[in-house]
């Protein structure tokens, strides 16, 4: 009778040690399923910051690019258009509300809509550029919302 209940003992012992490193190999299993899963979240994070990294880099180059080709014509048309009768204070003036005018039309590209408000700040800056900064800046905004660049919202005029 010893012998039985120790034997029943041991059947009893063996089986909840199996069910107990059934229950661990589930844990683990369960456990790499969601380290797979969270690597794999974090792998798909990683490719769209990545792309996005990729994408304001292209921006930052073409808005790099665009303040080049301003300030480089703004200078050749300082040279081109100054009158003599400018004090060079004048010019300089002339020359900071071209700038002005230019870095303003370039964040409302950047951005890609223009609103209302947008347009009557935009409208107040450009009203102190010289004539033909002022056509440039225009032309420039006009190719834009043409090619689909720039979407001006229900009201605003520029």
């Amino acid at each position: 009778i010893i012998l039985f209940n120790i034997a029943i003992l041991f059947m009893v012992f063996k089986i909840n040690k199996a069910e107990h490193q059934h229950k661990i190999n589930e844990s683990i299993s369960h456990s790499n399923n969601y380290e797979l899963t969270h690597i794999r979240e974090l792998e798909q994070q990683y490719a769209h910051l990545s792309q996005q990294i990729q994408d304001l880099s292209l921006q930052f180059k073409n808005i790099q690019t665009n303040l080049s080709d301003n300030k480089n014509s703004r200078s050749s048309q300082a040279k081109t258009t100054k009158p003599n009768n400018q004090s060079p204070e004048e010019l300089a003036l002339i020359e900071k509300a071209d700038e002005d005018g230019f870095i303003a039309v370039d964040t409302v590209l950047v951005s890609g809509t223009l609103g209302q408000d947008g347009a009557l700040s935009l409208r107040q800056v450009m009203s102190n550029m010289s004539p033909e900064a002022h056509h440039k800046a225009l032309q420039k905004l006009i190719i834009a919302i043409n090619n689909g660049n720039l979407v001006m919202q229900p009201g605003a005029i520029l």
